[in-house]
C-alpha cells in the first residue's frame, strides 16, 4: 500500500518529529562558528545500498561530529535531504526500515482507496496491470514506475520544511544532484521544491519516469555526478566527509543475460566517474566505503544490513572522525536548532489551484479535511489517496506548506473533471477438473473516464469463451452522489433449468440485453442501484431432459442492487468486507410466464492472524413463490463452493452456503508473486423449498489448495474433499467473468 503505508508514515513521522512549524521557517541557517572547520558531507546514490549513509550518520551523531552542509545524489539525496530537514539517524532508520519498498517503489494503488467502480474493475478483471491509452494509442510511459508514492512520502517527510524556497535555509544547507537528459549535464537543485528535488535526483532512468522542472529533463543524478565531491567544493568546505556507496563489480560469465551485462557497463562507468572524483579528495578529508558486497540496490527490504555496514565503515574510522567533534554542550545546542516541533498544527487553508466550475462540487466533496480544524493527517491522506484513485490527482503540484503561526496550509492540484482517461484492462480465465471439462475465457474491458463536461464515464466489455459478451454502460453522475446508468449487451451464457424429474438441464441461452440504473454511492466504497432489465434471444438445450424452454425466449425483470467492497485484495485479502445483496422481481421467468421474486445475499470478511490470510465467506438465496415449476436461480458446486462437486451439479431454489478459508505465505517476501498454501472448510446445501431446509441436510466438503498471485490472475492447483471420501482435483488461473 503505497500511500496507505507511505505517504501516512511520511505525514506522521513529519508532525512528530520534523514539522519545524514557524520555528525553521523564520530561523537563519546555521552558521559554522570561527573556532572550528566547515565540514561538508557528501553522499552518493546507490539505491537500497544507501541505506549505509544512515549508519553512517548515527556515528557521526554519537561521535558528535557536526555537518554544516550536505550534498547527495540520488538516494543519497533522499538520506541527505531528510537529513538536512532535522530528522536525525534514528529516525531515518525508523523510516527506512517501515516504508513498505515493494509498494511504494511501485505504481500500485491502495485498493481500499480506489474509487468503488474501479473495485469493481479489479474484482472482475484480475489480470495485473493496466494499459492506458492518449487518443486510442497505447501510451508507453517513460519509466516502469511513474513515482508518484514515492514523491508522496518525500512530501510528508519534509512537510515541517515545505515553507522553505532556497536549501540554504534548510536547518542544514543541502544541495542535491540530478542529470538533465537532454543535455547530459549535473544540474544542482539548491532551490525550490524540496520533495521533488530529491526525487528528480533519483529517476533512475528506464525505472523512475523523469522529472521535468525548470526547462529540464532530469534524471538520477548518479548518471553524471554518483560521488558529487566537486559541487561540495563549489560550498567551501575546509573538510568533507564523502560516503560512497556506488555498486561494486560482479564477476560475469560469457553467457550472461544483456540486463546483466548492461548493469555491469553502467557500475563501471558510473565507479570510474567516483573514483575520479574521490581521487580529489585532500588529506584533511574523509572517505567511507561500506562493505556492501551481497547487497543489491534494489534490496530495500535489507535495508537493516546496509545501516549496519555503514556503522561499521563510520567506526573503523573512528580516531579521525573524533578529531572532528565538538563538547557535548555545543554539539546539544546544535541538535536542538535541528529539531523544533509542534505537534497541533491548525489547518489554515486548502487551495485547489486548478478547480473550475465543473469540478469544484466533485473536488469539495471528496475532501474531509477541514479548514479551521486541527490537522488529521490520517484524512488527508484517505483525501488524497481517493484524488489520486481518481485520477484527479497532478502529484508534482500537491504541496503542504507551514505557516509561522502553528499552521498548515494545503495545497492540492488537480487535474480538470474532463480531461479525458482511457484504460484497457485484461481478462484470462482457465478451469480445469481433469475429468475432461475445461473452461477458457479472454476478456477485454475498455473504460473511458471524465467524458464530457459532467464527467461521465463509458465502459464496455468484451468477453470470449464458454461465456460471450459484448456491450456497454454509460455511467452520467447527476449530482452529489447519484447517478443514471443505461446498458446494453450481446450475451451467451450457459443457465441450469429444472425439468420435471427436478433435475437440471443445461440450456445455453443467446440474445440482446438492455437495461437502465438509476442509483447513488455509498461512502468510497459502495453503491445502490435499482433498475430493469431486459434479455430476449434463442435458448439451445445442451445436457439434460427437456424443460419448459422453448427454442426462445424473454426474460424482464426490476432488481434492487446493493454492493459494498473495502477489501484490500480482490483475490487473496488480509482486510476489509464484501457485500452483495441483490432482490429480483422477475415479470416473466425463464420457462414460465408467472412472476418470480427471489433474493441473493452474499458476504465475506478478510482478516490476518499475524502472518497468514483468512476470510469467512457466507451466501443465502431464497425463491419466495417454488411454485413455478421451471426457476432454479441458485447453484452449487466447484472450487470453494463445494469443492468435491463439479460446477453446476446442485441447482435449486434455495441455497446456503459458508465457507472458511485461510492461507500461509510460503513465499511473499521479496517476490513479486507470492505463493500461499492454504485451505477451506466448506458447508452448504440447495433445497427445492423452503420448509425443506435442515441444518442436517447441510453437506460438509473442503479443500487443499497452492495458489500463486500471478500477474494473468490468481491460480490456484488443488484437491477438493466431500462425503464418502469424495474428491476431485481442480485448476484454476484467473476468476471467470
Amino acid at each position: 500500500m503505497a500511500l496507505a503505508r507511505g505517504f501516512r508514515l511520511g505525514l506522521v513521522v513529519a508532525l512528530a518529529n520534523l514539522l519545524v512549524i514557524g520555528a525553521a521557517a523564520g530561523s537563519e541557517p546555521l552558521r559554522v562558528s570561527s573556532e572550528r572547520p566547515t565540514i561538508g558531507l557528501v553522499l552518493s546514490g546507490g539505491g537500497a545500498r544507501g541505506a549505509a549513509h544512515i549508519g553512517v550518520l548515527q556515528v557521526l551523531e554519537e561521535l558528535q561530529v557536526p555537518i554544516d552542509f550536505v550534498v547527495g545524489t540520488s538516494m543519497g539525496s533522499i538520506v541527505g535531504g531528510l537529513y538536512a530537514s532535522g530528522a536525525d539517524g534514528e529516525r531515518l532508520e525508523e523510516i527506512v526500515t517501515g516504508v513498505d519498498w515493494a509498494r511504494t517503489l511501485s505504481n500500485d494503488r491502495p485498493r481500499q482507496a480506489l474509487p468503488f467502480r474501479r473495485r469493481e474493475d479489479d474484482r472482475a478483471f484480475r489480470f495485473r496491470g493496466v494499459l492506458r491509452l492518449e487518443n486510442g494509442r497505447p501510451q508507453i510511459p517513460a519509466g516502469v514506475v511513474d513515482g508518484r508514492h514515492v514523491l508522496y512520502l518525500l512530501r510528508g517527510l519534509t512537510l515541517g520544511v515545505s515553507q522553505v524556497e532556497s536549501f540554504d535555509d534548510l536547518p542544514i544547507p543541502f544541495r542535491a544532484v540530478a542529470s538533465d537528459l537532454r543535455t547530459g549535464e549535473s544540474v544542482v537543485l539548491a532551490s525550490g521544491d524540496l520533495a521533488l528535488a530529491m526525487r528528480a535526483s533519483m529517476s533512475a532512468p528506464g525505472f523512475f519516469d523523469p522529472i521535468e522542472l525548470d526547462g529540464h529533463l532530469l534524471a538520477d543524478g548518479g548518471i553524471t555526478a554518483n560521488l558529487p565531491i566537486e559541487v561540495a567544493r563549489t560550498l567551501a568546505p575546509d573538510i568533507l566527509i564523502a560516503v560512497d556507496v556506488g555498486d561494486t563489480l560482479y564477476p560475469l560469465e560469457a553467457d550472461s543475460s544483456v540486463l546483466a551485462v548492461f548493469n555491469q557497463m553502467l557500475t563501471i562507468l558510473i565507479g570510474r566517474q567516483s573514483a575520479q572524483e574521490a581521487a580529489t579528495l585532500g588529506p584533511e578529508d574523509l572517505l567511507i566505503t561500506p562493505d556492501l558486497d551481497g547487497l543489491g540496490s534494489t534490496e530495500f527490504d535489507r535495508a537493516a544490513a546496509g545501516i549496519q555496514a555503514g556503522r561499521r565503515a563510520a567506526e573503523a574510522l573512528s580516531d579521525s572522525l573524533r578529531q572532528l567533534a565538538v563538547p557535548s554542550e555545543d554539539y546539544a545546542a546544535y541538535r536542538r536548532e535541528l529539531q523544533r516541533v509542534s505537534t497541533s498544527p491548525r489547518v489554515a487553508e486548502i487551495l485547489l489551484p486548478n478547480e473550475t466550475e465543473e469540478n469544484a462540487d466533485r473536488l469539495r466533496r471528496s475532501l474531509g479535511t477541514e479548514v479551521g480544524a486541527a490537522l488529521d493527517l490520517e484524512e488527508l491522506a484517505a483525501d488524497l489517496e481517493y484524488l489520486d484513485a481518481l485520477e484527479l490527482l497532478d502529484p508534482a503540484g500537491t504541496r503542504f506548506e507551514a505557516g509561522d503561526d502553528e499552521t498548515v496550509s494545503i495545497s492540492i492540484a488537480t487535474r480538470s473533471i474532463t480531461d479525458r482517461s482511457e484504460t484497457l484492462r485484461f481478462h484470462l480465465a482457465l478451469d480445469d477438473d481433469f475429468q475432461g471439462e475445461t473452461r477458457f475465457e479472454l476478456g477485454l474491458r475498455y473504460v473511458a473516464t471524465r467524458v464530457g463536461q459532467a464527467g461521465a464515464e463509458l465502459r464496455i466489455d468484451t468477453i470470449l469463451g464458454e461465456q460471450q459478451s459484448f456491450g456497454g454502460e454509460w455511467y452520467q453522475p447527476t449530482g452529489p452522489r447519484f447517478f443514471v446508468a443505461p446498458r446494453a449487451a450481446y450475451r451467451a451464457r450457459r443457465v441450469p433449468i429444472l425439468t420435471g424429474d427436478g433435475r437440471p438441464a443445461i440450456y445455453r441461452l443467446r440474445g440482446w440485453s438492455g437495461g437502465f440504473d438509476v442509483g447513488m454511492e455509498i461512502l468510497r466504497g459502495g453503491e445502490l442501484r435499482l433498475g430493469y432489465s431486459y434479455w430476449n434471444g434463442d435458448a439451445e438445450r445442451q445436457t439434460g431432459a427437456p424443460s419448459p424452454l422453448t427454442e426462445s425466449f424473454s426474460q424482464q425483470q426490476a432488481r434492487l442492487l446493493l454492493r459494498f467492497d473495502t477489501l484490500d485484495h480482490a483475490s487473496f485479502p488480509g482486510r476489509g468486507q464484501w457485500f452483495e445483496a441483490m432482490a429480483v422481481r422477475q415479470f416473466e421467468g425463464l420457462a414460465t410466464p408467472d412472476p418470480i421474486d427471489f433474493l441473493d445475499l452474499r458476504w465475506s470478511r478478510a482478516f490476518s492472524p499475524g502472518r497468514f490470510r483468512g476470510s469467512v465467506s457466507a451466501e443465502l438465496g431464497l425463491l419466495f413463490d417454488p411454485s413455478t415449476p421451471a426457476a432454479a436461480p441458485f447453484a452449487l458446486g466447484g472450487p470453494h463452493r463445494l469443492s468435491a462437486m463439479t460446477e453446476l451439479q446442485l441447482v435449486g431454489r434455495q441455497k446456503a452456503l459458508i465457507t472458511a478459508q485461510l492461507l500461509y505465505p510460503v513465499a511473499d517476501r521479496g517476490f513479486s508473486m507470492p505463493i500461499y498454501l492454504g485451505g477451506t472448510v466448506e458447508t452448504g446445501n440447495i433445497w427445492s423449498e423452503r420448509r425443506e431446509i435442515d441444518l442436517s441436510d447441510l453437506l460438509w466438503h473442503g479443500s487443499v489448495f497452492l495458489a500463486v498471485d500471478s500477474y494473468l490472475g490468481p491460480a490456484q492447483f488443488g484437491i477438493g474433499f466431500g462425503e464418502d471420501l469424495r474428491r476431485r482435483y481442480f485448476f484454476s488461473l484467473g476468476h471467470r467473468f
